[in-house]
């Protein structure tokens, strides 16, 4: 496993630690505890939110990191709100003490709010692009990333997306990868193929996969997909009436993946040349290369503040459009989410771009 995924979790387990002590000190100041009492919440909060992490290492009791996940984004909201009582109490003076228990409550909820309504409203965003490249005419493309369909993301969310794409009368609908929440549980569960069926476009459904899709059981996923109409690309290209190239390219996690100049060998790169993969990953190096559009998901824009500030770091490129090179580069924030059912400081998105060609 890469290092960074250490020094990831290492960071998580710390933040964690922090958000802790921050919650035992909001609920002393809410409940008004004496010393006895701060010191016995004190200990079982940390032994509680330590429990969690072992039992999430061990995979007991139904305990795993998505679990933490949501632990953490509760206790993180609960420091927003905390921190915005503080600020108002320093700037305008307690007063009574009602009105900063009450705001901090009606601020905590106020977040969980807005982020369950960020996380299941997707918006529409729609990009116009011109290709250097002719093509027989224009194109309108449907992109969305990052369903993570399962327990958490199912029939209601592909309906919703089933009916935006169809009001927007897009050619072709492609999807950059972590289509399946790891595994096919939830999915088959709740029977989604069927949902998932009714995504069509005139010029196809096309796919690829994401580092989710490849986590656990990629074979039985790329299978269900196929099952239900999608056409799945891994360092392959397939090429469209309209007079383009569509390649899907393989994960980052897939070590021994073709290079970008190894699918481009394979087609006549004088055409029209779209390419979509999960990550937003070498794309200084892919603007250098006969690529129009470049499509990618994986960022989530963060997701939950302040990670959308880690992205934009950690990521050449973690959201929005850009001009590198001669191609186009774009980045969704996707239309699901993993772990918590909640989004804040972005929002789930389907993307239009209208292409134009020379």
């Amino acid at each position: 496993m890469p290092l960074r995924y250490y020094v990831t979790f290492l960071a998580a387990i710390i933040l964690l630690q922090l958000l802790t002590y921050g919650f035992v000190k909001t609920v002393i100041w809410l409940a008004n505890l004496q010393s006895h009492g701060r010191r016995w919440l004190t200990v079982l909060a940390f032994v509680a939110i330590n429990s969690l992490i072992g039992l999430a290492f061990l995979h007991k009791f139904g305990v795993d990191f998505k679990f933490i996940a949501l632990v953490m984004t509760l206790l993180l909201f609960s420091f927003f709100a905390s921190a915005v009582v503080f600020c108002l109490q320093k700037i305008i003076g307690s007063g009574s003490n009602h009105w900063p228990k009450a705001t901090y409550l009606l601020i905590f909820a106020g977040l969980l709010g807005l982020g369950w309504y960020n996380a299941h409203t997707p918006k529409l965003v729609s990009y116009d692009v011109k290709i250097n490249k002719p093509l027989v005419r224009p194109i309108r493309v449907g992109l969305v990333s990052d369903l993570h369909l399962g327990r958490l993301v199912g029939a209601t969310a592909i309906d919703k997306l089933v009916q935006i794409f169809q009001e927007q009368q897009v050619d072709v609908i492609v999807l950059a990868g972590d289509i399946i929440d790891d595994t096919l549980e939830g999915y088959e569960s709740a029977n989604l193929q069927q949902n998932l069926r009714q995504l069509q476009a005139p010029l196809g459904v096309y796919a690829a996969l994401g580092n989710h899709d490849y986590m656990v059981e990629s074979d039985r996923i790329r299978q269900a997909l196929s099952q239900a109409g999608l056409k799945v690309l891994e360092d392959e290209s397939a090429y469209l009436d309209s007079g383009f190239y569509l390649i899907g390219r393989k994960d980052d996690v897939i070590t021994n993946r073709k290079s970008a100049e190894q699918l481009l060998q394979e087609i006549d790169s004088s055409k029209p040349v779209f390419m979509l993969q999960h990550r937003p990953s070498e794309f200084e190096h892919q603007g250098q290369l006969p690529i129009d559009l470049q499509l990618a998901g994986h960022t989530h824009k963060g997701q939950i503040f302040p990670a959308n500030l880690i992205t934009k770091i950690v990521h050449f490129m973690d959201y929005g459009i850009q001009k590198i090179g001669q191609g186009n580069y774009i980045v969704t924030s996707g239309f699901g989410f993993w772990a918590v059912p909640f989004r804040l400081g972005s929002q789930s998105e389907v993307v239009i771009i209208n292409v134009q060609g020379s």
